[in-house]
């Protein structure tokens, strides 16, 4: 991440998390590598092969590895630009989904590891969807830092309709965004949204 920040001159870095495999209970199917396998087993004493993928200490074991590669990441950032943001976007999901793919970003918000947590409202266009969620983000972060509700024009089954991207700009912030993100600038290009941008940013 450093070494993408000094080759392309940007001021911060943003860890996005995009969709991973998961098995039928929407648990990620990571972590078995022989290395988590090994110290999982010194620290608890079981073998997670004799575990169901979702036990929860083998669930929150292997999501305190991204929670240490952030800390990681994030003082090494502070040694090199005290002042450059780390940010994080992630899918956004009901509450209780996120620790199942490894994201425990409360706690990330808790030990102030991030500047800003982004909800990436990747593949939907259910204005319900994003009033909830983001509602249930900011209950969580209580202003200890910006939240950004980013809604996608871009993707399959994402905010293509005018009327449905300005009303879910509104209930984001209605919700407890901070702040409203649009995903990505040539799909607003093409769906002649500039003009509604306009709107969005005026909200």
């Amino acid at each position: 991440y450093l070494e993408m920040l000094k080759r392309n001159g940007g001021n911060g870095v943003q860890v996005e998390f995009v969709s991973t495999n998961t098995d039928d209970n929407g648990i990620c199917v990571y972590g078995y590598e022989e290395p988590v396998v090994k110290a999982f087993q010194e620290k608890q004493g079981k073998n997670p092969f004799d575990l169901p993928n979702h036990d929860p200490s083998w669930v929150q074991f292997r999501a305190d590895y991204v929670t240490r590669t952030l800390r990681e990441l994030r003082e090494k950032l502070r040694k090199r630009d005290p002042e450059a943001p780390m940010t994080v976007a992630s899918v956004a999901r009901d509450r209780d989904d996120y620790l199942k793919v490894f994201q425990d970003w409360p706690l990330w918000v808790d030990q102030q590891l991030v500047d800003e947590i982004h909800l990436w409202f990747r593949t939907t266009s259910d204005v319900s969807e994003v009033e909830r969620q983001v509602r249930q983000a900011a209950e969580i972060i209580k202003g200890r830092c910006p939240l950004v509700a980013e809604l996608s024009c871009y993707h399959v089954g994402s905010f293509q309709d005018s009327k449905l991207l300005l009303e879910a700009a509104r209930r984001a912030r209605a919700n407890g965004a901070d702040t409203v993100g649009i995903y990505r600038s040539h799909a607003v290009e093409q769906l002649d949204f500039w003009p509604l941008i306009g709107r969005i940013a005026s909200l």
